[in-house]
């Protein structure tokens, strides 16, 4: 049974809440953020897309790995789906990757979808998710 948080998105979660309802697995969660950049997204809602994409992988664990594929009429792979481990160092790649994605061409997302889908077949045996945003 999935429970609601009424905290406010500002306020931090405990990384878990928001994966899953079951509790930590020990192989960790995969996870590929999908970020629509075309024109359609420029200004604010590319801002708040990339702001929540950023949040949401600071709520990943160690045991966990994390992806980005942007899309506007293409998808493209922002940054390959990395196991996070125990150094800031993927935090702090996954971040750069997300703050270089601008707004450009127009909307495919299943391509995105199908990119994003396509890197995370070597994480089978994880627990596996697509966040679009």
């Amino acid at each position: 049974m999935t429970t609601h948080d009424p905290r406010p998105l500002t306020e931090p979660l405990e990384p878990r809440t928001l994966l899953s309802t079951a509790g930590p697995t020990s192989t960790g969660v995969s996870v590929i953020e999908v970020i629509d950049h075309s024109v359609s997204m420029a200004g604010d809602k590319l801002a708040a897309a990339k702001n929540s994409a950023t949040l949401f992988s600071n709520l990943l664990q160690p045991a966990d790995s994390i992806g980005v594929v942007a899309f506007d009429d293409t998808a493209t792979v922002a940054y390959p789906l990395t196991a996070i481990g125990n150094s800031n160092l993927v935090y702090d790649q996954v971040r750069d990757a997300i703050d270089a994605i601008t707004d450009s061409g127009t909307t495919a997302i299943g391509s995105g979808l199908q990119l994003a889908a396509q890197q995370l077949v070597p994480a089978a045996g994880s627990t596996r998710a697509i966040v679009l945003l």
